[in-house]
């Protein structure tokens, strides 16, 4: 329970960077073809069908229609209405996409058509051979000349989604005209980093903090306020993938270096909570000693590092102890040769 309440302490300090932004997309651009009269002999269609490949995070989409007799109607129609650009014009002037449907209008038309919003990829083949098939009403317009239909069913933003257009006339074929939009919600990230990857990079702060013992050494206010200057200097200084490009133990001296940082910016001592650094910025952390010894037979290589970036090469022979002093609650290894020899037990304070 302890645990669960410190957790909420430090979400509650960590400024998660987080906006997202709707924009429209086309799905499918202006086009027009023509549909054949129900009693037209010729190999030409009467109906077809479209599929509507949402793009990810659509919330919701719209499908824009024009039905004339004349083929130079529909041309003149799709040069003067385009949909994309005036859903477009909305939500950038707006910054939302709500009630668009009053303010698009809809372009104009002179044939009746049916379009229809059908359930499932089942009821395709339904349609093309004119047998009954579901479809979805509210998604659906039947003899109409045009119109502007917004599809905001919640079941109906993802995947792929099947119109149906077909001539209603007996006699008459018609040219029709069809353009999809959707608008999508995207999330604006920083350096690379979304609100889940800086959680995660929030868990893992967190996480080594406990494993080296700060976390019980530090008050809650000051283990929030640490944890949510070194996530933040991460995000604002670092890349996504450049960071988790580094290595582990380059990870944690990355973590090490902006602790240090804040803990001068806060005025928290990581080391020792009961003292306060100087306020000229000077360290008055107390050093530790910590002795490394080679319990092998063979000559062991390594470097060490206390400060995040100095790495020292190191010799040590078998039996020989090395003596080094940190400010840090940790130091880090890089085995040369042979590999994994010093083990941690090996290493004491």
């Amino acid at each position: 329970m302890k645990k669960a309440i410190l957790l909420v302490f430090l979400f509650n300090s960590f400024q998660l960077f987080s906006q997202t932004v709707k924009k429209a997309v086309d799905v499918i651009k202006p086009i027009d073809f023509y549909l054949n009269s129900a009693t037209n002999v010729d190999e030409k269609l009467t109906r077809q069908v479209f599929l509507i490949p949402l793009p990810p995070n659509t919330v919701s989409w719209y499908y824009a229609f024009s039905a004339f007799r004349k083929k130079e109607d529909v041309e003149n129609v799709r040069q003067k209405f385009n949909l994309l650009s005036k859903l477009s014009y909305i939500i950038d002037n707006s910054g939302a996409s709500a009630a668009i449907i009053s303010t698009l209008g809809k372009p104009p038309g002179s044939d009746h058509c049916d379009v229809i919003l059908l359930n499932d990829f089942s009821d395709v083949t339904l349609f093309e051979k004119k047998a009954e098939c579901k479809y979805n009403r509210e998604g659906s317009r039947l003899n109409l000349e045009s119109g502007v239909v917004e599809i905001n069913d919640i079941n109906r933003q993802s995947g792929n989604q099947y119109l149906g257009v077909r001539n209603p006339s007996l006699k008459d074929g018609i040219h029709f005209s069809l353009q999809v939009v959707a608008i999508v919600e995207e999330e604006i990230t920083l350096n690379g980093w979304s609100k889940k990857e800086q959680e995660r990079l929030f868990d893992q702060i967190s996480s080594l903090f406990n494993q080296a013992g700060i976390s019980t050494k530090l008050t809650t206010s000051d283990n929030n306020k640490i944890i949510g200057c070194i996530s933040e200097k991460i995000v604002n200084e670092i890349e996504l993938n450049a960071f988790y490009a580094l290595a582990k133990y380059d990870i944690a001296n990355t973590i090490v270096k902006y602790g240090e940082i804040c803990g001068k910016e806060l005025n928290i001592n990581l080391d020792n909570p009961d003292s306060k650094l100087s306020k000229d910025g000077n360290n008055s952390l107390s050093d530790k000693t910590y002795y490394i010894r080679n319990t092998t037979d063979t000559l062991i290589k390594f470097q060490y590092s206390t400060n995040n970036d100095d790495w020292i090469d190191e010799t040590l022979a078998p039996g020989e102890l090395k003596t080094i002093k940190s400010i840090f609650s940790k130091i880090y290894i890089k085995y040369l040769t042979p590999k994994d020899e010093i083990k941690s037990s090996d290493i004491t304070k």
